[in-house]
């Protein structure tokens, strides 16, 4: 054994994929020494993976967005469902829209090559053995694909392992017994056109016992894979992978009919898909990011997206780290809340698409996955505040508009608090306002529908008439249109934080 090479960085980023490559193309751009420690990328262990266009948003937000240009990822209009009673449902990207369909391992190659050109060292092949979060710089041992040891030092670690949570499974990962997950996966590829009612298309299938789905990456070939419970079927360590992949696939109707004239590329494996989260997200020297931090049901077509905004907010956390260190248990507190507040909409989410599958019968996986358990988290009110257009919404914006004039005068239901926000990439406190009996306020709020709030509470007496006050508002911050104006004006004034005493 080679004795080990010591290094130091500002950040050790543990994983290569979608959620590592953007937190170290983010962190490097901003000038930050990054080191991202990747496993070898096989493509005997991935997965096709289907892209909604929406995945552009956070590409272009950590910077990666050209990591899909002349790739010849084959594009995608949609997908097609046969879910619950077994009626075709097509579903076309909204406006036209086109998706990608993606070989995992060829994706993630262009990611990190990014990364790479943005300016983070990547130490490919390589295996993490330990992590020493107890001291400072955090020791990141690991060994080389040559089979060298060696230990990196870092001022900060953020966990982008993926299931692997090589921080995340040392007591932080929260399983659901109930959740257990395994999909069997397989290439096919065939000579001439699939017989699909469109070939770009991800093909969903639900049957009996599981579900099924097909991710084209080419005019010829096509992953199919199933989701399957361990418990409830014949899967085990010893099981042949192969009859037991070709079971599923004969309890379906539509992939059966798909893969006929079809040959597999190679012998099926099995992965784990299983839903986890954590019990914590962060500490003072790592973060759990991405699939190390939750996992969410692969039939959202949302575990990319998600790993994307997850490294973004990783980035912006460990940002305000180091340039505003009092703000550290701000932004750590932050983070975990959005975590858990994507984590439990998912979980919400995938739990009604299940129930709405209406299979007949009540075998387990159907049931268990129907039922949303009880959280394990003690939550807060994490509901995203909504702009509702309920009567008296729309009383208030009626005598607005007939009134002469306004004498608008702040509650005593209104307090002031700080809030944290993200501005320019950083974690700050931001005065956000709270208003007895407005649960969405509870937390404080900032923004409604682009408006700031707390400027419009402390202008709103100044002025008499409307007008005047949205040309003093859109003076003093970024202009909004006049229509969402009036809209958050009339829902302050029905929910009782402003009351007009020119009625």
């Amino acid at each position: 054994m080679s004795s080990p090479l010591r290094r130091e960085v500002d950040v050790a980023v543990i994983g290569g994929g979608p959620a590592g490559a953007a937190a170290a193309t983010r962190l490097a751009r901003w000038g930050y020494s990054v080191a991202v420690l990747t496993k070898p990328n096989s493509p005997d262990a991935t997965l096709g993976e289907s892209l909604p266009p929406s995945i552009m948003k956070p590409l272009i937000a950590v910077g990666l967005e050209r990591a899909m240009e002349g790739r010849g990822f084959y594009r995608s209009q949609g997908n097609t469902v046969w879910w619950g009673e077994g009626n075709k449902r097509s579903e076309p990207f909204a406006n036209g829209g086109q998706g990608y369909q993606v070989a995992r391992h060829i994706f993630d190659q262009a990611l990190l090559a990014e990364a790479a050109e943005a300016g983070a060292v990547v130490l490919a092949g390589t295996v993490v053995r330990d992590v020493k979060l107890d001291r400072l710089p955090v020791q990141v041992s690991y060994q080389t694909a040559e089979g060298q040891h060696h230990v990196l030092g870092a001022t900060m670690v953020l966990d982008c392992s993926g299931r692997s949570g090589v921080i995340a499974r040392r007591g932080h990962r929260l399983l659901d017994p109930h959740q257990a997950t395994i999909a069997l996966v397989g290439i096919w590829s065939r000579d001439g056109a699939w017989d699909v009612p469109d070939p770009s298309h991800t093909l969903v299938e639900s049957y009996a016992d599981g579900w099924g789905w097909s991710v084209p990456v080419s005019s010829s070939v096509r992953y199919v894979a199933f989701m399957v419970d361990p418990r409830t079927t014949s899967l085990s360590k010893t099981a042949d992978t192969t009859s037991v992949y070709h079971g599923e696939l004969n309890k379906t109707v539509q992939l059966l009919r798909m893969v006929r004239g079809a040959w597999l590329m190679r012998r099926p494996w099995g992965r784990d898909a299983s839903i986890y989260s954590a019990s914590e997200f962060g500490g003072s020297s790592f973060l759990l990011v991405g699939d190390a931090a939750s996992s969410v049901d692969p039939l959202s077509s949302f575990g990319v997206r998600k790993a994307l905004m997850s490294a973004w907010l990783a980035a912006v956390v460990t940002r305000t780290k180091f340039r505003r260190s009092e703000m550290e248990p701000k932004a750590l507190a932050l983070f975990t809340r959005h975590e858990t507040q994507v984590f439990e909409a998912s979980r919400k989410l995938s739990a009604s698409y299940f129930s709405d599958a209406g299979i007949s019968g009540t075998h387990p996986f159907w049931v268990e996955r129907s039922e949303v358990a009880e959280s394990p988290f003690q939550l807060e009110s994490y509901e995203f505040t909504e702009l509702d257009d309920g009567s008296l919404v729309r009383d208030a914006f009626e005598s607005l508009r007939q009134a002469s004039g306004i004498n608008l005068r702040v509650t005593p239901a209104v307090s002031l608090t700080k809030k944290a926000a993200i501005r320019d990439d950083e974690v700050i406190l931001e005065e956000s306002v709270v208003v007895d009996g407005w649960p969405a306020t509870e937390r404080g709020l900032c923004f409604l529908r682009g408006v700031n709030v707390p400027l419009l509470v402390d202008i709103a007496g100044d002025y008499s008439q409307v007008p005047d006050l949205f040309e003093a508002y859109n003076r003093s911050t970024y202009p909004v249109p006049l229509e969402e104006f009036l809209r958050v004006l009339s829902l302050l004034l029905a929910k009782g934080a402003l009351r007009n005493l020119a009625e």
